[in-house]
């Protein structure tokens, strides 16, 4: 099972390498979960084409406001 059963310097048969369709088709499962995860992070917390992306509760003010010191007497 998943090459857990097997001792470290036991060589792998050639029954248990995957190939042609298994392969694809672990591959393809990969991918789509991939992109399914891509996807549903889009959805929850929007980043591409997103233009208040640092800001999702409120965006900055950048008018320069002066601020007097205060006096430390």
């Amino acid at each position: 099972m998943c090459g857990l059963d097997q001792e470290p310097d036991e060589p792998v048969s050639k029954e248990d390498i995957l190939k042609g369709k298994q392969l694809l088709v672990i591959m393809g499962i990969f991918l789509i979960c991939i992109i399914a995860l891509a996807i549903f992070y889009e959805i929850v917390r929007p980043v591409i084409n997103n233009p208040k992306y640092p800001f999702y509760n409120k965006q900055p003010n950048y008018k320069f406001t002066f601020i007097p010191p205060k006096s430390f007497d």
